[in-house]
This record gives C-alpha cells, structure tokens and sequence, in this order.
C-alpha cells in the first residue's frame, strides 16, 4: 500500500491548446478557443489532454484528483511512448488506462468502453498505480 500520496504537477509543455493550466499547475480549464502556445513536438495537438510533469518507472503511487466541477472528463495513466499528435483513442491498444465521465455516465475506456456503475457522482477520484519495472 502507499503511505502517503504523490503530488502530481501538470505539464504544460504537453497541454492541448483548448487547455488553461493554472499558475501552480495543479489545475485546469478547458477553454472554448484554443490558447496561444508555442509549438512543441510534446504537445497534444487532436485529443484535449495534458500529462503529469511526474513519470513514475516502477512502484506504488497514489494521487487524487477533485473532479466535482465538470460532467466531462478523463483521467488515469498512459505510457511515456505515447502518440501525442493526431487521432487517437483513450485506449490501452493506444498506451491510456482511464476512467472518464461522460455526463452522467462513467466508463473505463476499455475497447470497446465499459460502462462503471456507481450510487452517486464523485467527487474525488482516486489513482492507485502499482508498477513493476518494464
């Protein structure tokens, strides 16, 4: 088990444009038009997301995320090698394991998606991530 939780920081460098990161970056705002940023080979450029500035290569690490302000989001672990540009899918096949809520419905971005029942909305997730080197 973790004994205490990891602070995750966001990393800009990899926000797609129609993402606000917050000065501490422990924050985020999806924004109607995109921002002006620099390019960057880092960056998402089709699928609005952002990665932690913390990797992790083996270990248990747990950390929360406040999520009761939006009906729509995604969130959990990808793989450093993952693609950043172009279409693609929230999918292990693509290097994402994540839950999202879609409205009211939450699903496991499974392929194809699993529905998660749950009693009632949450509002903190948390994210249990037990990894063994490799």
């Amino acid at each position: 088990a973790c004994d205490e939780k990891d602070i995750i920081t966001l990393d800009a460098q990899t926000a797609h444009p129609n993402l606000s990161i917050s000065e501490d970056k422990k924050s985020l705002k999806h924004e109607a038009q995109p921002q002006q940023v620099p390019p960057n080979p880092e960056r998402f450029d089709s699928i609005v997301c952002v990665l932690g500035s913390e990797g992790f290569s083996s270990g248990k690490h747990y950390w929360e995320l406040d999520v009761r302000s939006s009906n729509d989001w995604d969130l959990g672990v990808a793989r450093k090698s993952i693609q950043r540009k172009g279409k693609l899918s929230l999918s292990p096949k693509e290097g994402f394991w994540a839950l999202g809520l879609n409205g009211r419905d939450y699903w496991a971005k499974t392929d194809p998606w699993t529905r998660v029942m749950v009693q009632k909305k949450s509002k903190k997730i948390g994210v249990y991530l037990s990894y063994q080197d490799g």
